[in-house]
């Protein structure tokens, strides 16, 4: 079916998830990891019909990306994880601009959950597409927030489960 086509990346990739909001469109979020360097976080379209993967937008992330998790009912956002007893809610400004005048865009720090008895793991959107709550899971726990419209924290997570 013709030649593959990939996007490179400036610094190795340790992560990937889909953007699953978004019917209309393939998209992907991928995140870099370099020790001494910025990190990025690259939004990648992938067209179905040429085979193509296109780089949207490049987002600026000093740390690490050691996970990400793409938000289940709104394509602007994503949890990110790195090498920190925390985990960032992000918003990706101008994502769906039609004109663009660099790739490169800066991140919106939405909500940082804390609180975690060691490194975050990972952050599981609730999978009925509602956004209101999520499980984060550090080396020791895992861990329910409750997030209201706002996106900020309704009350304290709940330990679901501790090792």
């Amino acid at each position: 079916d013709g030649p593959a086509h990939y996007h490179g990346l400036r610094l190795q990739a340790r992560c990937l998830d889909a953007v699953r909001h978004n019917t209309e469109k393939n998209r992907f979020l991928v995140g870099t990891v370099g020790l001494r360097e910025d990190n990025e976080v690259h939004l990648l379209d992938y067209n179905e019909d040429s085979n193509e993967i296109v780089c949207e937008r490049i987002y600026s992330h000093k740390p690490e990306v050691w996970d990400l998790s793409a938000c289940t009912h709104d394509s602007s956002l994503f949890f990110s994880c790195n090498n920190t007893e925390a985990a960032t809610l992000w918003r990706m400004t101008d994502m769906d601009d039609e004109v663009v005048t660099t790739l490169t865009s800066p991140l919106e720090e939405v909500l940082v959950l804390g609180e975690h008895k060691g490194v975050a793991k990972r952050v599981i959107w609730d999978p009925s597409g509602h956004g209101d709550c999520v499980v984060s899971i550090d080396d020791n726990s895992v861990r329910e927030w409750r997030l209201d419209d706002g996106w900020t924290l309704k009350k304290a997570p709940t330990v679901v489960s501790s090792a």
